[in-house]
């Protein structure tokens, strides 16, 4: 049983998935991190190809849902299941590597000398803005959208970022409850974090990350715009 349970949620990823990369950072990490890829639901190969190239049973090993629940639920999920296991620290990243792991490396560090209960990996979202990009202002729209729900000062650089680690004794407050919304479940951990723990802000702590990954294309479409802000509404309607 190592210190830290990561999680990497992953939903049709068979064409994504950068098996040699995570392959290596998986043997490099045998005496620190237990994976645990969930497959949520994917209707293609993504199952068999996790099982086939990365399961080891010994450090790495496979969730299989039936039915996908979207990221948020299906993570849950998974960290519930093994809530029951003595791991001091429980993180999530996302399988695509659009945040590199070794990424995680550096949040363990932070929590590992430090009071801080959570760590949270920090894109500079201007640093990579691109007028031709749809995606860059929606990154930017949203977070901005979402500072004001959750009502942290200093706000948080960048609520989104699909990297966070997480000190036992804060998972069940994070993670207890099934989440409303289908994508915007970070913002969701924020605010329970904030209603349950005293002087929340000064326990997270933010690790800038300056390079980004190896991901593929992303599958971003402008018409998720409309499905964001209303998950947004529901959101603030629901905590606030």
């Amino acid at each position: 049983m190592n210190e830290i349970a990561l999680f990497l949620p992953c939903f049709n990823e068979a064409l994504r998935l950068k098996i040699q990369s995570i392959l290596s950072f998986i043997q490099e990490q045998d005496d620190l991190i237990d994976f645990y890829f969930i497959d949520d639901g994917s209707k293609d190969l993504t199952s068999d190809i996790i099982k086939d190239n990365l399961v080891n049973n010994k450090n790495s090993f496979l969730i299989k849902l039936n039915h996908n629940l979207g990221k948020g639920n299906a993570l849950r999920n998974g960290i519930l299941q093994l809530y029951n296991k003595p791991y001091q620290y429980y993180g999530f990243v996302d399988a695509d590597l659009d945040i590199p792991l070794n990424q995680v490396i550096k949040l363990y560090g932070q929590l590992e000398n430090s009071n801080y209960l959570m760590a949270i990996t920090s894109r500079n979202l201007y640093h990579n803005f691109n007028f031709r990009r749809v995606r860059s202002f929606s990154s930017i729209a949203m977070v901005n959208i979402a500072n004001n729900i959750i009502q942290f000062q200093p706000k948080i650089k960048d609520t989104q970022c699909g990297c966070k680690l997480f000190k036992r004794e804060v998972v069940e407050i994070c993670f207890e409850n099934e989440f409303i919304s289908e994508w915007l479940f970070d913002i969701e951990i924020f605010l329970r974090f904030k209603k349950n723990i005293i002087d929340s802000r000064r326990n997270i702590c933010e690790v800038p990350i300056k390079d980004l990954g190896e991901s593929a294309k992303s599958n971003f479409e402008f018409g998720q715009n409309f499905k964001i802000l209303r998950q947004l509404f529901k959101i603030n309607a629901y905590y606030n």
